[in-house]
């Protein structure tokens, strides 16, 4: 069986789109000969759950597009959101002024508005898995110091909490480093 060709008696290309091949069918509606048809949009939750694979435990995990951090993310009014926060919105409520929303299934790419909680920033960071929160947690440093306030350096700001151990071995560490390069250096000026 044959491909069809375009409609257009002037062209011999493939039919692709609407029985003319592309190029002929985007002039013609450039034109104004051929009416313009645009997708139709589902309504928001649909567009969500097209795009959401339901797994077990309840998460509705994202199956669209993703940041590098796995966070799913959707378009909106050609606006790139979080796809979790959209979900929220959606099936609850708006997210309220100066909150985060917390996945508690930990999995970020689920968007199922149950495993969403509005909560602060610290309380986000004090719930997570990474080092920090550990740190937070259960007391002690990487390294195992106890994280007591005489051995916690807090910036002014009180963004970070900083081991005063390891500070003063990764200080050592790095100015013994900087003198060795400085040796070098003038070893091979000589």
């Amino acid at each position: 069986m044959s491909q069809p060709v375009c409609m257009l008696a002037s062209c011999s290309r493939p039919a692709t789109r609407r029985g003319y091949c592309n190029s002929c069918c985007s002039r013609l509606v450039r034109q104004g000969k051929l009416p313009l048809i645009r997708p139709q949009k589902l309504p928001l939750k649909e567009r969500l759950m097209a795009k959401a694979d339901q797994v077990e435990g309840g998460c509705w995990l994202w199956a669209g597009a993703k940041n590098s951090e796995g966070y799913g993310q959707i378009k909106l009014n050609r606006t790139t959101l979080y796809a979790h926060r959209v979900s929220y919105e959606a099936y609850i409520s708006p997210i309220p002024e100066g909150l985060h929303l917390d996945h508690i299934c930990r999995h970020r790419a689920c968007i199922n508005p149950r495993h969403l909680q509005p909560v602060t920033v610290e309380e986000n960071v004090r719930r997570g898995v990474h080092r920090s929160a550990l740190t937070v947690r259960l007391g002690f440093c990487q390294r195992g110091h106890e994280m007591t306030d005489a051995n916690v350096y807090v910036r002014p700001d009180g963004s970070r909490r900083i081991c005063r151990a390891c500070k003063r071995l990764r200080d050592r560490t790095y100015r013994a480093a900087r003198a060795e390069r400085k040796r070098a250096l003038a070893k091979s000026r000589t």
